[in-house]
C-alpha cells in the first residue's frame, strides 16, 4: 500500500491491504444477466441489497462504467470498494457492477476486518460502514448515494437481523438501540430521529402504533389519490405543519387564523358567500401518544386565539398600554445620541366604545 492512497476509515474498521481482486472472487448482491446480444451485464436492479431499498441504480453504474472505459476512473484518489477478508463486498456494489459492464476482470479494493469497538460488535460496525459509505461522505465521485428511504429500509433490516445484537426492537427502552444506530448514521436532531423511528416501525410491521411522517406534498398527493376513489373529497385550502407537542402553539395558530379571517373578509367585501375554508393540520416527529395529546390540545385553537386577542383589546381600550408602556427608537444617525430625536406617540386612538 502506498502512503498517499485514499484509505477507508471508520469506527471498528481495521485496514488489512489494498490491491486488485478478481471480479469472479467477489461476493456481491448484484447478479449478472445477458442483454439482447448475449453480452453479460450485471447492472440489473436488485432488491436483496441491505442498504438499497430499490436496489442498484443502473444510471449510476453507467456513469462509473464510462469513467472506467475512458480511463478516467482514478482508483487511488478515492476510497475504493471495501471488502472483507472472505471477499464479501461491504461497500462498492455500484462500482463492482460498472467494472463488470466495462469488461474489467479485476477491481481495486480495500480489504478490511471489522472488530468490536466502543461496546458494539464487529457486525454492527460493518453495517454502519456500509450505510455511511453510501451516504456519499467518503468519495468525491458521483455515486448511488443513500436516500432517506434507503436509511429506513437498512435500519429496519438491521433491527430484524439476529446476527447484529446491538440493534433490536427495544420498545420498553424507547427504541434506544435504534436511536443510537440512527445517530451513528449521521442523524442528530431528536425530532427527526423520532420521525424516522416511526417510519421504521411502519416498515417493520411492529404491533406498536406508529406515526407516519408527512410533507405537504405527500399530504396533497395522498388526498388526490383518495379523491379518485371518493368524488366528495376535495383538496384543502390550507395544509399546515404543526410542531408544538401540547397542541398550544400561538404563533402558528395566529398565522393560520389571520389567513382564514382575511379570506372571509375578502369574500364579504366582494359581496360573495364564502365557501367553507378547509384546513388540514399534521405533525412530524411525534409518537402516537404525543399525537393524541396534540389532537386534544388543538381543540381550543380558535378559543385560545380569541382569548389572547381579547386581552390585547382590553388593555388597549382601558388605556393601560398608553399609561404603562413607553416606546423609544434607538438613535442611529450621526446627530443622535443613545435614543432617536423622534419621539413616537404610538397613535393611541380613542374612537372605540369604552369597556363597560
Amino acid at each position: 500500500m502506498k502512503e498517499w492512497w485514499r484509505k477507508p476509515e471508520a469506527p471498528g474498521l481495521e485496514l488489512i491491504d489494498m490491491h486488485e481482486v478478481s471480479l469472479d472472487d467477489l461476493d456481491s448482491h448484484a447478479k449478472p444477466r445477458q442483454d439482447e446480444t448475449g453480452k453479460i451485464l450485471v447492472n440489473l436492479i436488485q432488491h436483496d441489497n441491505d442498504i438499497r431499498a430499490e436496489g442498484i441504480d443502473p444510471s449510476k453504474s453507467a456513469d462509473f462504467c464510462e469513467l472506467i472505459i475512458e480511463g478516467e476512473y482514478l482508483k487511488y484518489y478515492y476510497v475504493p470498494p471495501v471488502i472483507t477478508t472472505d471477499n464479501k463486498i461491504v461497500a462498492g456494489e455500484t462500482r463492482y457492477v460498472a467494472h463488470g459492464d466495462a469488461g474489467e476482470k479485476t477491481m481495486f479494493c480495500a480489504i478490511v476486518k471489522f472488530v468490536d469497538y466502543d461496546g458494539r460488535s464487529a457486525a454492527y460496525w460493518q453495517k454502519m460502514y456500509q450505510s455511511n459509505e453510501n451516504a456519499g461522505k467518503q468519495r468525491e465521485i458521483t455515486g448511488n448515494n443513500r436516500t432517506e428511504k434507503d436509511l429506513i429500509h437498512f435500519t429496519t433490516l438491521l433491527a430484524n437481523n439476529p446476527e447484529v445484537e446491538d440493534v433490536w426492537w427495544d420498545e420498553d427502552n424507547n427504541y434506544k438501540s435504534i436511536r443510537s444506530a440512527l445517530k451513528d448514521q449521521g442523524y442528530t436532531d431528536s425530532k427527526k430521529i423520532t420521525s424516522l423511528i416511526q417510519e421504521i416501525l411502519f416498515l417493520g410491521e411492529r404491533p406498536t402504533k406508529a406515526v407516519r411522517g408527512y410533507t405537504k406534498n405527500r399530504v396533497k398527493n395522498e388526498i388526490a389519490s383518495e379523491m379518485l376513489k371518493n368524488s366528495k373529497l376535495e383538496q384543502p385550502n390550507d395544509i399546515r405543519l404543526m410542531e408544538n407537542t401540547t397542541g398550544y402553539d400561538p404563533d402558528y395558530d395566529y398565522r393560520l387564523f389571520k389567513d382564514i379571517v382575511q379570506y372571509i373578509l375578502s369574500c364579504i367585501k366582494k359581496g360573495i358567500e364564502p365557501d367553507v375554508y378547509k384546513v388540514v393540520l399534521y405533525w412530524k416527529g411525534l409518537t402516537s401518544q404525543q399525537l393524541e395529546d396534540v389532537h386534544r390540545g388543538k381543540q381550543n385553537l380558535f378559543h385560545d386565539i380569541y382569548i389572547v386577542h381579547k386581552k390585547c383589546i382590553e388593555v388597549y381600550e382601558s388605556g393601560d398600554l398608553e399609561k404603562y408602556v413607553e416606546i423609544k427608537y434607538k438613535g442611529q444617525t450621526s446627530d443622535e445620541t443613545i435614543y432617536s430625536n423622534y419621539t413616537p406617540t404610538m397613535n393611541y386612538k380613542q374612537d372605540y366604545e369604552k369597556i363597560k
